[in-house]
């Protein structure tokens, strides 16, 4: 999926990256097509239209300067993102109005995001929150994934976890890191108060530095067959325990 973030709103480029975006329904702001190359995206502009969203012609050169690549292929569109989606690292947040928190540390895959997103929704996380380096981003194959719960489920980009988990700690939270098998068992802690979950990828798991913010480790019982559970799948697990606790 090709986009980056321009003043909170997301630009897509490319013919499968638009047609995908209309094929979802997703908010798209409007679309730019270059000039001279209305035939070629006959079928994009008849969806759009059909969708009331606005379409555009520009100059070649000028949809290269605003997509800001030489890949767009002649046809950009702008993505209104739900104000829900926090992607601003300036921005303050006052942790004490949560109580349950999920901090994603190395998932970068868009579609375990979006299924995490979805869990989250359906099981009472008040925010996910996943630091600006090496994470995956909100992007049409996200909210595909999220089936819609991205517009509802608040999802926050932070500078640093680490500071983060400083921060709730002081706000009384309680964070559990859910690590591999050399650790207790997620199935006997009570989830008492406020409680924050952090759940690393599959293949790098937490980094140590987060771990070792953590207040305490656990970790899922298996059969110990294969190594880690996939991570949407291990988040979904670890937010259930949290969620059963607390009903």
């Amino acid at each position: 999926m090709r986009e980056y973030i321009k003043e909170g709103n997301m630009i897509v480029y490319g013919r499968n990256s638009i047609e995908e975006a209309l094929d979802e329904g997703l908010a798209l702001k409007d679309i730019t097509i270059a000039k001279g190359k209305e035939e070629k995206f006959e079928g994009i502009m008849r969806k759009a239209r059909e969708q009331g969203v606005l379409v555009k012609f520009a100059p070649y050169a000028q949809i290269e300067r605003d997509a800001k690549t030489a890949k767009h292929m002649g046809i950009m569109a702008e993505l209104e993102l739900p104000p829900n989606i926090i992607d601003d690292p300036h921005a303050e947040h006052d942790w004490s109005a949560y109580d349950r928190l999920l901090a994603l540390d190395g998932i970068t895959d868009t579609g375990n995001l979006g299924a995490i997103v979805r869990s989250a929704l359906l099981l009472g996380v008040d925010a996910i929150v996943l630091p600006n380096d090496s994470s995956a981003r909100i992007t049409p194959a996200t909210i595909k994934a999220s089936a819609g719960a991205i517009y509802r489920q608040k999802v926050i980009y932070l500078n640093s976890l680490n500071r983060f988990l400083l921060e709730v700690k002081e706000h009384g939270f309680f964070s559990y890191a859910l690590v591999g098998h050399d650790a207790a068992p997620i199935t006997s802690m009570n989830f008492d108060g406020k409680v924050c979950l952090v759940i690393g990828s599959e293949r790098e798991g937490i980094r140590k530095s987060v771990r070792n913010n953590c207040d305490e480790q656990v970790s899922i019982p298996t059969t110990g067959k294969l190594d880690s559970f996939n991570a949407s799948v291990a988040s979904a697990i670890a937010m259930w325990e949290v969620y059963r606790s607390h009903k």
